[in-house]
């Protein structure tokens, strides 16, 4: 039970952390610029934009999809 306490926990730190890398990125290249770097990553790397929650936990990323939601609304709070 411990074992799985620390993958899901550590698993949601990275993906906070996922984020945060985007929100910096996006400060300095623009929010439109990053979320098209996304969009050509998981064309290029052939990775579904949605993966579902254990993925991304297991994996320590958060779905394209979600990534470029977040910063979607970053950007909507900017404006």
């Amino acid at each position: 039970l411990d074992f799985l306490f620390i993958i899901f926990g550590v698993g949601f730190i990275q993906n906070r952390f996922e984020f945060e890398a985007d929100e910096f990125a996006a400060k300095v290249v623009g929010s439109e610029h990053m979320i098209s770097a996304l969009e050509k990553l998981a064309e290029l790397t052939k990775v579904p934009k949605k993966t579902g929650k254990i993925f991304n936990i297991l994996f320590k990323h958060p779905s394209i999809e979600e990534r470029i939601k977040y910063l979607e609304r970053l950007n909507e709070k900017q404006n």
